[in-house]
């Protein structure tokens, strides 16, 4: 990871990049978060999902999948976008217990190279 968002090859070859991102709404109706992939800094073509959330305080979790032909050196990102300031990425801090639990980061992502 560098730049804190983009997920750099080494190495030219096929990429699985997988993600999960936890959102709230934290008030208001029903609206669309759009995710979608980036490859140098680029909109990949046909790569946007939409995914509706549906009330106040209430978390949901986007995950799939990207796999991508990418050259040494190029780097994708995860981007979203909603048209409302009350969608955010959201993480939980650590809970102490009974029973201690670890906290819940806001996005998780991995990169694995498939073929060269």
């Amino acid at each position: 990871v560098v730049s804190n968002s983009q997920l750099k090859v080494d190495k030219a070859g096929v990429y699985n990049i997988q993600f999960s991102a936890q959102f709230i709404k934290t008030v208001g109706t029903a609206s669309v978060i759009e995710i979608w992939l980036t490859k140098n800094g680029n909109p990949i073509s046909w790569s946007n999902t939409g995914m509706e959330m549906k009330g106040s305080n209430e978390y949901d979790v986007a995950a799939w999948n990207f796999v991508e032909l990418a050259n040494a050196n190029d780097y994708f990102e995860i981007a979203w976008h909603s048209p409302e300031a009350t969608t955010q990425l959201v993480s939980v801090l650590p809970t102490l217990g009974p029973p201690a639990r670890p906290g819940i980061p806001s996005v998780i992502a991995t990169l694995t190279q498939v073929t060269v």
